[in-house]
């Protein structure tokens, strides 16, 4: 029996390529397990007292270092996450939605001279992307996106 701690809309976005910086991509409604997972075998779901499936385990947590597993840091995809995925396959053979958008950009966090979060500039934008659609542009400061501040406050 093992634990699991469940931050509740949690995500947790994956580092650039090293090779071409393309930013990973962000996982969203993580619950982190201490149940092992090892490589190509996840040890099964992670299922409630309720016998309700919680999540499936996809990844194990590895140290940025030597790129090895962390033994007793797992994460897993929420179990409603895995549920939406799998509907969407079944009745149209593939993911339609996934609960995420596509800018087509590269943005950062960008800060004032305290450290404070003012917003998010745009680093890079695709020519056949939606940003480069609406006028984005390379160096814009995007401090609202659907009249929700852009600086975490």
């Amino acid at each position: 029996m093992t634990q699991g701690i469940v931050p509740l809309g949690r995500t947790i976005p994956e580092p650039p390529e090293p090779q071409n910086g393309v930013p990973g991509t962000v996982l969203r409604q993580v619950i982190r397990t201490s149940a092992p997972i090892n490589r190509d075998n996840s040890g099964g779901a992670l299922v409630s007292l309720d016998r309700e499936v919680v999540g499936v385990p996809p990844l194990a947590g590895a140290s940025p270092r030597t790129v090895t597993a962390t033994p007793g840091f797992g994460l897993t995809m929420s179990g409603s996450v895995v549920h939406d995925i799998a509907r969407q396959t079944i009745e149209h053979g593939r993911v339609v939605d996934s609960g995420q958008v596509a800018l087509g950009a590269t943005v950062a966090a960008v800060t004032d001279d305290r450290g404070e979060p003012v917003g998010a500039g745009v680093a890079d934008v695709d020519a056949a992307g939606p940003s480069a659609a609406a006028g984005a542009q390379v160096g814009d400061l995007i401090i609202r996106a659907h009249g929700d501040a852009t600086t975490g406050r």
